[in-house]
């Protein structure tokens, strides 16, 4: 594995472009994923867009076409259908047809099982030719493909695979250095190699010693810049050809010579200003463009559209795949993007995103479907603020059903603060609440029970609930009060809390909420050492548990609610003298969350079981169950339970006679 980090225009992806140039000729097989910052906060984006060029989707393709190339694409790699399909085709907008039965997994395991079948299908050609796995722009990937490219860069050390990432500086890679990484930083060119660049651009031709001067002191070595500012000053009349060469045409060069390189661009796309609205057309739509897309928000007719895009192209701003109707196109750089972006005024902006905006909503419904948070971010430049929170809270909700927790918290975070500046009525205050609810979980899960953002949160969407606000499930709020009680041991007030949301569930009369109302209350009376009426409602949880759809409330809560009452009722058991029922009731719990195969369940369960075994004495158990709380832990970032193992694993040392290693 290759890091290629340096600053933007620094030469990344033309270095990139190299490599695959010059391995045309080879026979291997080539993936490349390319991230960008429309799409930071969008799961597993790179993947999706890879695969629908991976199976040559089209925009008429219809769904049953989509799911036969589908079919046939995983056929290549001799992948059992009926498992795989389910877990790609919601990613891919395939509806399954009643073909196929949706997969029976709690969203973590749909979410690990999905990031298993993308490893394999990235890596899986590499037994029969070399593979090239390029990623660009790693610095706007999100979590879950960070997450997805660290299990790849763990299969690769023994396979005939080069993989190429690349990113800016203040990216740091989540992973560890390995033997077979090698990390390269790319630096500015010094004046040999500015004036090498230069004569490259202007095809060999010499460039009298003042010009360059001038280029090579503005360029300030930035590859980007160096070749733009000679395209530039070539194009324009501050310069002629003389005998061969370029000389400076008038005396006023170091003046009109652009000072950096958005100023730059822009002069050329001045130049060729029948086309400038295109360019700018098209960086609203993104680094990368579909000529669908830009048609149908362009005022031309399809002759001067594609006549102007294949300027662009000419000119060196874009790069074109395929063919009109079926060609994409991707600005050749971000900074080319941003420098055409920027040329316009705001109210140009504005109008612009609102045609894409409505363009999507309109034309391309699956689009809208499957990328929320691309529809958000259009209305939200639009400034039409409702808009925009409907998508953001649409965007967080299909975060959290594919697991994505941070990219969740990040999606409603800007749907919330959005609708903060609504007027202050009863509108606002559910549209608040809603928000609040759907937050709760994925904040716990990225920073933590106790994190004082979570007790934020909660503590408004309480007041919110006092206030009159309605809720779907102030159940939900409830919990995470009484989590982030537990947590800081205010025993008292979970006491009262879960009281009051078992009060809640029994006017309700609702099953779900009557077996997380008598978990929450059992728990609290355990934690203060009530044990018997602890046990008796963390039993009534369990009574109520199989009337229930458990898989909706592991993804509302977190966890599995019938894993923990098992766990703690047995730790309960323990302390109240019946050490045999102790024992059945933990191997109960431990059985069903390892069938469950839920991670954050798993951790529960193992804590509660290192509880029982470190009061036993039972020093193997304890370093078992550490070890493995330790590595689903360091696996999945949980580092309240990862704390947690390693305090149990220095009692361990400590009982094995090591006090020195426990306190290390």
């Amino acid at each position: 594995m290759v890091l290629i980090n340096g600053e933007p225009g620094i030469g990344k992806s033309r270095l990139v472009q190299e490599l695959r140039n010059r391995l045309a000729g080879e026979p291997h097989v080539r993936q490349g994923y390319s991230c960008s910052p429309y799409h930071r906060d969008s799961v597993l984006h790179s993947q999706v867009e890879f695969m629908k060029r991976w199976l040559r989707f089209s925009g008429e393709d219809t769904n049953e076409e989509k799911l036969e190339k589908l079919e046939a694409g995983l056929s290549e790699y001799a992948i059992q259908l009926p498992e795989a399909v389910p877990l790609l085709a919601s990613h891919l907008s395939i509806s399954l047809d009643n073909r196929y039965s949706p997969p029976d997994l709690t969203p973590q395991q749909l979410r690990q099982k999905t990031l298993e079948l993308l490893t394999e299908l990235c890596i899986g050609s590499a037994d029969v030719l070399p593979e090239l796995v390029i990623v660009e722009d790693l610095h706007w990937a999100d979590s879950t493909s960070l997450e997805l490219f660290g299990m790849v860069l763990e299969r690769i050390a023994t396979a005939q695979i080069l993989a190429v990432l690349t990113f800016r500086p203040e990216f740091v890679p989540p992973w560890s250095a390995q033997s077979h990484f090698t990390q390269i930083s790319l630096n500015r060119l010094d004046r040999r190699q500015t004036e090498e660049m230069v004569e490259s651009v202007t095809g060999g031709k010499p460039v009298s010693p003042e010009v360059i001067e001038q280029l090579t002191s503005k360029s300030d070595g930035l590859p980007l810049f160096v070749e733009e500012l000679t395209r530039m000053v070539v194009e324009s009349n501050l310069v002629k050809e003389v005998d061969g060469r370029y000389e400076q045409s008038g005396s006023s060069l170091a003046l009109t010579i652009p000072a950096t390189l958005q100023d730059s661009l822009t002069a050329r796309l001045d130049r060729i200003s029948a086309v400038r609205e295109i360019a700018q057309l098209g960086s609203v739509l993104g680094r990368e463009f579909s000529y669908g897309l830009i048609q149908a928000v362009s005022q031309h007719t399809e002759p001067t559209l594609r006549r102007y895009l294949g300027q662009l192209v000419s000119n060196d701003f874009i790069f074109q795949r395929g063919s009109p109707p079926n060609a994409t196109y991707m600005f050749k750089h971000a900074l080319v993007q941003d420098a055409a972006y920027q040329s316009m005024l705001i109210s140009r902006r504005r109008q612009y995103h609102q045609q894409v905006a409505h363009a999507l909503e309109d034309r391309f419904p699956k689009t809208a479907e499957s990328e929320p948070e691309l529809l958000a971010h259009h209305f939200t430049e639009a400034g039409m603020v409702q808009e925009a929170v409907d998508y953001w809270e649409r965007a967080g909700q299909r975060a959290i059903q594919q697991s994505g927790s941070p990219e969740a918290v990040n999606h409603l975070t800007k749907g919330l603060a959005m609708v903060e500046t609504f007027p202050d009525t009863p509108d606002k205050s559910n549209r608040e609440l809603s928000f609040l609810v759907s937050l709760a979980n994925p904040l716990i899960a990225t920073k933590g029970y106790a994190a004082p953002e979570v007790e934020q949160v909660l503590s408004r969407a309480r007041h919110l609930y006092q206030s009159g606000g309605a809720s779907e499930d102030i159940c939900s709020v409830l919990w995470g009060e009484i989590e982030f009680n537990l947590v800081q041991a205010n025993l008292e007030t979970c006491r009262e809390l879960a009281i009051e949301l078992l009060d809640i569930a029994k006017d309700n009369e609702g099953k779900a909420a009557l077996v997380v109302a008598h978990r929450m209350l059992g728990t609290c009376m355990m934690f203060a050492g009530e044990l018997s009426p602890g046990l008796a409602h963390l039993e009534e949880s369990l009574a109520h548990y199989d009337q229930v759809d458990y898989p909706h409330l592991i993804t509302q809560y977190g966890h599995d609610l019938k894993v923990t009452a098992l766990t703690w009722s047995a730790w309960c058991l323990w302390r109240l003298g019946y050490p045999k029922q102790a024992m059945d009731r933990l191997n109960d719990g431990l059985f069903y969350a390892e069938k469950l195969d839920h991670p954050l369940t798993n951790a529960y369960a193992r804590n509660a079981a290192l509880w029982l075994f470190r009061d036993r004495r039972d020093l193997p158990a304890t370093l078992e169950h550490s070890n493995k709380l330790i590595e689903v832990s360091t696996e999945q970032g949980f580092t309240f339970w990862l704390a947690l193992a390693n305090i149990y694993q220095a009692w361990n040392l400590g009982m094995n006679g090591q006090a020195d290693s426990g306190r290390g």
